[in-house]
């Protein structure tokens, strides 16, 4: 076996995913408090950080350095579900929710706000590391989504960028669509920009 290589039950280290471990809890709930944390810290989660109130959850999970966000409350309140969305927006991360009590008008709420998994009633150690891993599943592959929703939104707005540069070439040079393709493939080059900025610049110059 070469130099730096080692193997994990026949597979190399490096093709193996290291799982998220490290958790901020925000508890909420007396009785729970000590019980959840203990859970956790059973099922080998490192808890980075435990709070008993959801405000400036942004901030608070950044420092952290959490990868995971485990809720511990009664019920979800409008303010909860504000700072959840808050992090969706700008720092998304698997979020689990344990709750005491359910609350049917909030669920669209919470789904919204980027719960990835929404867990009513008592709450079962020994399912604590499942709920928690089907949860991260969930997340990543809604990442992954986003991600392509997110790039095939910028290729499309690149394509209707170049073809309006083109239009504008040909209406104000004269030139065929192939030739006004290849001209901004030109400066593209010749300014080692990509094509759509290239053409968004034609676009603000021949549109005045």
């Amino acid at each position: 076996m070469g130099k730096g290589t080692s193997m994990i039950n026949g597979l190399n280290k490096e093709d193996v995913t290291v799982p998220m471990s490290k958790v901020f809890l925000v508890n909420m709930t007396e009785a729970q408090s000590s019980f959840l944390k203990r859970a956790l810290e059973d099922d080998d989660y490192q808890v980075v950080a435990s709070v008993n109130e959801a405000n400036d959850l942004v901030n608070k999970v950044d420092q952290s350095g959490a990868e995971i966000v485990v809720l511990c409350l009664d019920s979800p309140n409008a303010f909860v579900l504000e700072q959840l969305t808050e992090l969706n927006a700008c720092s998304p991360k698997p979020v689990i929710m344990f709750a005491e009590y359910d609350a049917p008008s909030v669920i669209k709420q919470v789904v919204a706000s980027g719960v990835s998994a929404y867990v009513v009633a008592e709450i079962h150690p020994h399912r604590i590391r499942s709920t928690i891993s089907v949860a991260v599943i969930r997340f990543k592959e809604q990442q992954t989504l986003l991600t392509e929703l997110k790039n095939a939104q910028t290729q499309l707005a690149d394509r209707k960028l170049v073809d309006r540069a083109k239009g504008l070439l040909m209406e104000h040079q004269g030139l065929t669509e192939d030739q006004a393709y290849k001209k901004l493939r030109k400066m593209s080059m010749d300014k080692g920009k990509n094509l759509a900025s290239v053409a968004e610049s034609v676009v603000d110059i021949l549109s005045l």
